[in-house]
């Protein structure tokens, strides 16, 4: 079975992309991982609708812009769901119900 969002650690481009001034349209966040060591992540921005932006991590592995990244137990780097193949439980529900 598929390895889910739900259980394993993830990090949101949101709350990170609090520590890169706002005038910054991207910087870098640095990530100590215990027992494995640091791992650097680029966040980037887009304009929001109604002023000031909206950060975004680049996947450290296949460069594409999302929002949470994803640490499965067993790995070492944090990436995005894509790279992991993480699923949903909700997309499993549908396939496992009770009758």
């Amino acid at each position: 079975m598929k390895k889910l969002v739900e259980d394993v650690y993830k990090i949101n481009s949101r709350e990170a992309g609090k520590v890169i001034p706002k005038h910054e349209s991207e910087g870098f966040i640095e990530l100590g991982i215990e027992g494995i060591g640091i791992q650097t992540i680029k966040i980037i921005s887009t304009n929001a609708q109604f002023g000031g932006y909206l950060r975004w991590f680049s996947c450290p592995h296949c460069n594409t812009m999302v929002g949470t990244l994803y640490l499965p137990y067993s790995q070492t780097a944090f990436l995005c769901r894509h790279c992991y193949d993480l699923g949903y439980r909700q997309q499993f529900n549908r396939f496992f119900r009770k009758t």
